[in-house]
């Protein structure tokens, strides 16, 4: 099947040469410094037909969950010493 994707072309020299981008968002709406609108611009890409984006989009959800696990886990033990501090400075 064939996807349109729509977007704008920017102009910046930030790091010292000419660089041409392609984005989705309009850059005119944002406060972009250095970059600057060229042109807006549209173009087709073939995407399979048999493109399913859940695999992908399962795999980013489960790298999320880890790392949001990974962030509770740090803050429980946190919040446990500071629990234990508190209770070995009450039996002082």
């Amino acid at each position: 099947m064939k996807v349109k994707i729509k977007g704008f072309v920017t102009y910046n020299n930030l790091f010292g040469g000419d660089e041409f981008n392609f984005t989705s968002f309009d850059p005119r709406k944002y406060d972009a410094g250095a970059t600057v609108f060229v042109k807006e611009h549209a173009f087709e890409v073939e995407v399979p037909d048999n493109f399913d984006p859940r695999p992908a989009q399962v795999e980013a959800l489960k790298k999320q969950r880890e790392t949001v696990q990974a962030q509770f886990a740090k803050r429980v033990m946190e919040i446990d010493t500071q629990i234990q501090s508190l209770l070995a400075l009450e039996a002082t």
